[in-house]
């Protein structure tokens, strides 16, 4: 069938500059993979990884040359160390693939990955633009902009912390955590660069934007290829990582649900057609990651969490002040049932909110301000806010003017926006909730925050010009102060020793000389190592080790059964019997302590006088020992 194109949905051409960001943007993973072995100061070395899951992207991009090899198999895996089952997700062969295409081509696997990373945010960032100019027209530069470079406060205030030298002190790390986790850190946040490490999300989201774009355009133009084109992008981006496939769909049934030009047959029709290609990448996912039902445990148990309502905000606060102006102005154009939709959530986040508060007033706290406990106790109750809001919203009648027919996609955004952050806080039946993961909703949250800010500062602009713009600047001032703090204080060691602060746990990129050096002396076995030294010493020909975060991936058992007892034994509350009994049980014939980050003197003291460890190498605070009879 041919294309019917129609003025439905306005189109408006790129900007050269938009490109420049984006490139730009794409190109400090790369950046990153290249410096990284050429950055680390006196003293300090290169230890192979970016950031602690490098470690399994590394691993899998072995696969197909190693025969399957995992370093994190225990002694007591049924196959042994070589067996296709510990790498049963489909991104795990994503890996794999780039990593034989990355020998064949004579490039290191590190810095291949890097640039293979930044083939994924380009990909990503560009779906995502010509996503906004599908739906939002005029705005999509503003938006996309906003999208890519809007930061909160962490970046600013982690740059005051350092002029006023608070960076080394006492708990500095702890006070300053909520700040951080959702705008330096890399992972499941808001800004798109601290997704770019991860080559399995930035392809997935790259095929879902891309997914919605072409449905959009398909049931606008009538064109059945560009709908057949979506579901396969659906089905790809499924298959890659099968949450986000999930949470498109349920970003389209929106759509679809706001659609009101087409009859409910036509948008129920087209809502089950899409979800094929869903249940199809869910189904055979489940399929592969069955083989392994330690790392299907894994990845489920370890990813329990809502969205910490106080890091939430500081990361979005911009969004979040601008979010009234956008949603004050789109009440005029919601039918009855969006009005009790949008009303619910806002209910129920008043109604969390103010909840939340009381909690902490309650309990006395401030810096820390227990967000996952408070969630577990408050969401249920928060659901009265939710009820009360409906009813508000179905007796609201607002006065006005709806905006124009091409804007409405916009109030899609806002029940998106809002539904993002609602569930994503949520922690139902006292905790039961976090099983499905919510706190994954803020990827999805970022790209309505940043069309409804846009839309927020239209509107601000027809009044008050020069306010708008001044909040563009700070908005992208902040973001950039962010990129530029998580891309050299977070993502890289920016001039810091090994073991120095702040926030040295999450510097696995960096090691001493004096631990290499002890790695060194190691050359075939089962190391037992602290949690970042797993991963390091799993790089290395000839080791296999126990825990570490390639240990909830790439194991035969639960990593909650032996990290726990890994954590204890080098914080030195192991008995000695019970040591040596560990020790025995998973096979243990090295035991590594590094000297840069070294492990507490109760830990050494036990490992000292353990007759059945020798001292094979010691320096400074760090050793290895041998495990006797081994």
């Amino acid at each position: 069938m041919g294309c019917v194109h129609t003025d439905s949905i306005e189109r408006v051409g790129p900007r050269p500059g938009v490109y420049a960001l984006i490139v730009a943007l794409a190109s400090l993973e790369p950046l990153t993979h290249w410096g990284l072995p050429r950055i680390a100061g006196d003293g300090a070395a290169h230890s192979g990884l970016h950031t602690a899951d490098s470690a399994i992207y590394l691993q899998c991009m072995r696969m197909f040359e190693s025969g399957f090899f995992s370093p994190y198999a225990t002694c007591h895996a049924p196959g042994g160390p070589n067996d296709h089952a510990f790498f049963p997700a489909p991104f795990h062969w994503l890996y794999g693939v780039v990593g034989a295409a990355g020998r064949g081509l004579g490039v290191d696997e590190f810095l291949f990955l890097g640039i293979v990373n930044g083939l994924g945010a380009l990909a990503y960032l560009l779906a995502v633009y010509h996503f906004f100019r599908m739906v939002i027209a005029g705005r999509s530069h503003l938006a996309f902009v906003l999208f890519a470079l809007t930061g909160g406060l962490g970046g600013v205030l982690f740059v005051l912390a350092g002029i006023a030298g608070l960076w080394d002190a006492p708990r500095f790390d702890v006070f300053f955590e909520r700040f951080s986790m959702y705008e330096l850190v890399e992972g499941p946040y808001l800004m798109p660069t601290l997704h770019a490490p991860r080559l399995y999300y930035t392809l997935s989201l790259a095929c879902c934007f891309g997914a919605m774009s072409a449905f959009i355009r398909a049931i606008q133009g009538r064109c059945l290829r560009h709908e057949a084109w979506a579901g396969f992008l659906l089905l790809l981006g499924t298959l890659v990582n099968v949450r986000f496939g999930a949470l498109t769909w349920a970003v389209i049934a929106l759509y679809l649900a706001c659609d009101s030009r087409r009859s409910a047959r036509a948008r129920l029709r087209e809502a089950v057609t899409l979800a094929a290609p869903v249940v199809i990448g869910v189904l055979a996912s489940w399929a592969a990651m069955s083989r392994n039902p330690a790392f299907a445990e894994n990845t489920s148990v370890l990813v329990r969490e809502s969205i910490w309502l106080t890091a939430f905000v500081s990361a979005a606060i911009f969004p979040v002040l601008l979010f009234p102006v956008a949603f004050r102005a789109l009440l005029p154009s919601m039918a009855s049932w969006q009005r009790v939709l949008a009303f619910s959530g806002l209910g129920y986040l008043a109604a969390f909110s103010l909840l939340f508060a009381a909690y902490q007033v309650y309990f006395g706290n401030f810096w820390n301000a227990g967000d996952a406990a408070a969630a577990n106790r408050i969401s249920d109750w928060a659901l009265f806010g939710a009820v009360a809001g409906a009813g508000r919203g179905y007796i609201k009648r607002a006065a006005g003017t709806p905006v124009r027919e091409v804007d409405a996609s916009t109030v899609w955004m806002a029940l998106w926006f809002l539904g993002c952050v609602a569930i994503g806080v949520s922690a139902f039946g006292q905790g039961w909730f976090i099983r499905l993961t919510p706190q994954r909703l803020m990827v999805f949250a970022a790209v309505p925050a940043a069309a409804l800010s846009a839309y927020a500062l239209e509107a601000l602009a027809a009044r008050r010009r020069r306010l708008a713009r001044a909040a563009v600047v700070v908005m992208v001032g902040c973001g950039v102060v962010s990129i530029f703090v998580a891309t050299l204080f977070f993502q890289a060691p920016s001039m810091r020793e090994p073991g120095q602060g702040p926030f040295d746990r999450l510097h696995p990129e960096v090691i001493s000389r004096a631990d290499m050096d002890l790695m060194e002396g190691i050359e075939s076995g089962v190391v037992l190592a602290p949690f970042l030294y797993s991963d390091i010493l799993a790089l290395r020909a000839g080791l296999r080790v126990l825990g570490g975060a390639g240990g909830a991936d790439l194991s035969d058992r639960m990593s909650t059964e032996i990290q726990g007892d890994v954590d204890a034994f080098f914080a030195g509350s192991m008995q000695g019997e019970n040591a040596e009994a560990f020790l025995r049980a998973w096979c243990v014939e090295y035991v590594f302590c590094p000297d840069a980050r070294p492990v507490p003197a109760e830990a050494r003291d036990l490992l000292d006088g353990m007759a059945v460890l020798s001292t094979v190498q010691r320096t400074g605070a760090g050793a290895v020992y041998r495990v006797g009879g081994s």
